[in-house]
């Protein structure tokens, strides 16, 4: 995920606390951290990558949580794990192969849904007012699990894709769609896939 400075955006936009869905190793958790945001909660599907960011952040007050994020409760989804690890997904690759040809898909598992509102329920989030999704095409169904959350949210930043790059994976437009109360601040011209900071427009 591109990284964006979260001191600044904190200052410019009040950041007080995250929600980061799509962590892997939680590497962005130190910017957090740096930041001084008051809650930050970090989720991440794989379940050896989860393992890896909780003995990271074993002694901060960051909180690592281990779930696949859909728009719904109930039932199992099939997973795929890239052989970069950044890359795996709930999609098979479809554009992806032609931009990134050495990424392959090298296993797959099944993992239980759950909406993200579920995930945060029993978890301190009153003063998160930004949601981080880096979900490799399944951004619609993070928001589509997050109507709740998605009230007291006033800046999210996001994967997106102009490019088919999953099969059946979000595209640029309707990202546009679902977050029709914000306004895209960055990047100014799009590419084939890249992160975009969204604002709450009058925020």
């Amino acid at each position: 995920m591109e990284q964006f400075d979260f001191a600044s955006l904190k200052r410019q936009y009040g950041i007080t606390g995250v929600v980061h869905v799509g962590s892997h190793y939680g590497d962005e958790g130190w910017e957090y951290l740096e930041a001084g945001l008051d809650q930050v909660i970090m989720i991440e599907a794989d379940p050896v990558a989860y393992e890896e960011m909780s003995r990271r952040f074993a002694e901060t007050a960051v909180l690592c949580v281990n779930a696949l994020v859909t728009d719904t409760d109930s039932g199992y989804t099939k997973f795929f794990k890239s052989n970069n690890e950044v890359s795996s997904s709930i999609y098979e690759f479809k554009d992806h192969l032609s931009y990134h040809p050495s990424v392959t898909m090298v296993d797959e598992f099944s993992l239980h849904n759950n909406r993200l509102d579920t995930v945060i329920s029993d978890k301190p989030h009153d003063k998160v007012n930004c949601l981080v999704v880096d979900v490799q095409g399944a951004e619609k169904l993070v928001f589509a699990g997050a109507t709740a959350l998605m009230k007291q949210i006033d800046v999210v930043i996001t994967e997106y894709s102009t490019a088919e790059m999953y099969d059946g994976g979000t595209m640029y437009y309707e990202l546009e769609e679902i977050l029709f109360g914000f306004e895209r601040v960055a990047p100014v011209h799009l590419v084939h896939h890249g992160d975009a900071l969204f604002v709450r427009r009058n925020k």
